[in-house]
């Protein structure tokens, strides 16, 4: 039902630990429903539940948040959820979500290959192409937990630099 609907949207975003805008959620929901002919009713069921802030959907209430996380349908789930969420990105055409999102959703779900392979370059990139400072940092935080639970400490070290690097140099440009 809608709560399930809710409920499975509000883990999928606690899994990417990203906001998303109204046709990229609909796109996700047909993904996790298990009729995605009925999402758009569905959606129709809701959306007073959704607000909008800077063009992302985002729950309404921390409350509902909270009710939804006591649900077992979706939190039981989480591993297929995960599956659904990287099939979802890796066949989307917006390259920002694979570049932000699809690390992090492989990575918890045991290949960390991607978010090991953050470097030096790949911080310079990031900021030679301008990638949201957000998302930047969130790459970073994850390979940084990924290579703790790992054991692999000097790339803990190494990504900790790397990440204020990252954020002097944001803020730099920023002070421009």
């Amino acid at each position: 039902g809608l709560n399930q609907i809710i409920g499975c949207y509000e883990r999928a975003l606690q899994i990417v630990s990203e906001r998303l805008t109204e046709a990229q959620f609909l796109s996700l929901a047909a993904h996790l429903a298990n009729a995605p002919t009925e999402i758009t009713v569905a959606y129709g069921g809701i959306q007073h539940l959704l607000v909008v802030k800077r063009n992302a959907l985002e729950i309404f209430h921390n409350s509902l948040s909270v009710f939804i996380g006591e649900q077992t349908d979706c939190n039981t789930e989480s591993s297929s959820i995960l599956q659904r969420v990287q099939r979802w990105l890796e066949g989307s055409d917006e390259e920002f979500l694979k570049w932000g999102l699809l690390p992090v959703v492989k990575s918890k779900l045991g290949d960390h290959a991607n978010l090991l392979s953050i470097d030096r370059g790949w911080v310079v990139n990031a900021l030679v192409k301008r990638r949201p400072e957000r998302t930047v940092m969130n790459l970073i935080k994850a390979a940084t937990r990924a290579s703790f639970d790992l054991g692999r400490f000097g790339s803990v070290f190494e990504l900790g630099a790397l990440g204020g690097y990252y954020e002097s140099n944001t803020d730099y440009y920023r002070d421009l």
